[in-house]
């Protein structure tokens, strides 16, 4: 007999139980959005620097692949209700810990906003604000988790139009989301001027906006959908990456050689489609078991902690002068970038196994508690928040084992 808590697990099919691959992926995103915040210290090589600038389509990818995973995983016995206090539990305990340490301990290191920014901040609605103190306020980075909010509270109603349509209409679909992120910017530029709204405010309207960025959490749920309906990529994950590897090395080119600089939606557009390619490689390889480097366990635990990594790596860089650390040095530039990543690393794997783990299983515990109590059951704790297997927040996926797995 099935219990009540490994009920939405048991309706749901085994092919979800293992994607590893989409794990590691995770952790290499992260590295990318790093290398972003982090490019002046990582290196003094202006076109290494543009290259690495460009790592700011990480963010992307954690969208593509998080409408890809959630849509992939999905039960259907799963309540809404209890769809949002699980994206609740895995993603509101770690935002709220490093806001709050940034706030307390580390203030004047980031921008504080005034009261109705901050109560964004906690709410996790920053991103619908126009002002760059509120939505960059406190722990920046924080405010692709707003846009993560708002595709959580439309995905069970989106997902629910897409699941069982032919995979033509998919594609289509797809096709016309990628030509929708591209084709937005451009006319609201041209409407407006070059002194027009759009333009002065571009920077929130096409990479803040959480109904512009909607498109890429589409595009990964168009494809998960065509991937729960049996849809395999005619590739290899070697030819996926390079394809997409080929168009980011384009426009670095352009910016490198020609100082043409791509717009970020225009940038972000372009290499989506190769993002979802990867992730459906990715996961076709795990679901066929074929081997691959990408499921070793390091490479699986670094994805696992990648969420803990994208919120703290800002808190680890400014806490300290890593500059101090490269004077005498022959390369002080990599020197002191590579302490500070390291530090990174450890910060963020103590704060994924100390706070956000324990953290999670707490809340998940308790409302499983306080469900079967009011229908007078026994509730077996050893059990509870160890079985489900479900998407993770802006870092994307958390395909891992179920007994590892977690909402």
């Amino acid at each position: 007999m099935t219990s009540t808590v490994d009920a939405d697990v048991s309706a749901r099919p085994a092919r979800v139980a293992q994607l590893e691959s989409l794990t590691s992926l995770r952790f290499f995103a992260a590295l990318s959005v790093v290398l972003t915040h982090t490019s002046w210290m990582a290196t003094t090589n202006s076109a290494v620097k543009g290259v690495f600038d460009l790592g700011y389509v990480g963010v992307s990818f954690f969208f593509v692949l998080s409408g890809f995973v959630l849509t992939w995983s999905m039960s259907p016995t799963r309540t809404r209700r209890r769809f949002y206090f699980l994206r609740f539990a895995r993603i509101w305990p770690l935002h709220a810990v490093t806001t709050a340490y940034v706030a307390l301990l580390v203030a004047e290191k980031f921008w504080i906003p005034q009261g109705s920014g901050i109560a964004a901040i906690v709410t996790a609605t920053q991103a619908f604000s126009t002002k760059n103190h509120t939505y960059y306020g406190l722990n920046g980075v924080s405010w692709s988790l707003s846009c993560e909010a708002f595709f959580y509270l439309l995905f069970p109603f989106v997902v629910a139009l897409l699941l069982g349509r032919g995979t033509r209409l998919l594609a289509t679909i797809a096709v016309v989301d990628v030509l929708a992120m591209l084709c937005i910017p451009l006319v609201s530029y041209t409407l407006s001027g070059p002194h027009g709204w759009a333009s002065q405010h571009s920077e929130w309207l096409f990479f803040i906006n959480p109904t512009f960025r909607f498109g890429e959490f589409l595009l990964g749920v168009a494809v998960g959908c065509c991937f729960r309906a049996g849809w395999r990529p005619r590739m290899s994950l070697a030819s996926a990456l390079t394809y997409c590897f080929s168009t980011a090395a384009v426009i670095c080119w352009l910016r490198v050689s020609h100082n043409v600089h791509t717009p970020r939606p225009y940038a972000a557009a372009l290499l989506a489609p190769w993002f979802a390619l990867v992730i459906a490689t990715a996961a076709s390889n795990d679901v066929t078991r074929r081997p691959t480097v990408l499921r070793h366990r390091i490479l699986v635990f670094l994805g696992e902690a990648s969420f803990a990594l994208y919120l703290t790596h800002q808190i680890v860089q400014r806490s300290y002068d890593w500059t101090a650390l490269g004077s005498g040095a022959p390369h002080p530039a990599f020197r002191f970038w590579a302490v500070y990543f390291s530090a990174a690393l450890v910060v963020a794997s103590l704060t994924h196994l100390l706070i956000e783990q324990p953290a999670e299983r707490w809340l998940r515990r308790r409302q499983v508690g306080l469900r079967r109590a009011s229908a007078g059951q026994e509730i077996p704790v050893e059990n509870v928040g160890l079985t489900e297997q479900i998407a993770s927040p802006v870092m994307g996926a958390d395909p891992v084992h179920p007994t590892r797995s977690r909402s």
